[in-house]
């Protein structure tokens, strides 16, 4: 294993690369000009957010009223808000995204507890938890895919 120690040059250098070699590492020193270097290099190494261009209003019109006509009559109305809410969350910090996913999940989930077409209580169980599960976890394309299938489940057992 490689162990980079960018301390080499102070007191405790010496004695942190003895006791890294004991222990069968190889040790790299690195004066203080190099850690400058790779320090501003991985730093400014190219971001993948930062190289997202702004859209113009017409590219967006225009990507709006083909996804419309494809998914408009398909989709419920809680999942056109939710997907277009979603999709504004890119615009500012999502607060109002996440807001709106919790009451949403919140919203699913009672009506899973008190629907009486499940009727196996391991199903209404497993269901709450995935429900639960989309609190704590990141949101991802595909946690959101799996909430717009449980609002068209939703919609079934109403």
């Amino acid at each position: 294993m490689k162990i980079c120690v960018t301390s080499i040059g102070s007191i405790s250098g010496p004695f942190v690369t003895k006791r890294l070699k004991d222990l069968g590492h190889e040790v790299i020193g690195l004066n203080i000009q190099t850690q400058e270097y790779l320090i501003d290099r991985l730093s400014t190494q190219d971001d993948p957010q930062n190289n997202l261009k702004p859209i113009d209003s017409l590219v967006y019109k225009e990507f709006v009223k083909k996804f419309n006509d494809k998914y408009g009559a398909s989709l419920m109305e809680e999942q056109k808000q939710l997907l277009t809410k979603y999709i504004a969350s890119y615009s500012n910090d999502d607060i109002d995204f996440k807001v709106y996913l919790n009451e949403e999940i919140g919203r699913i989930k009672q009506i899973v507890i008190s629907s009486k077409q499940i009727t196996e209580s391991k199903q209404r169980e497993g269901l709450v938890n995935i429900l639960e599960s989309f609190r704590t976890n990141q949101i991802t394309p595909a946690m959101i895919e799996k909430v717009l299938k449980l609002q068209q489940l939703v919609k079934e057992l109403v």
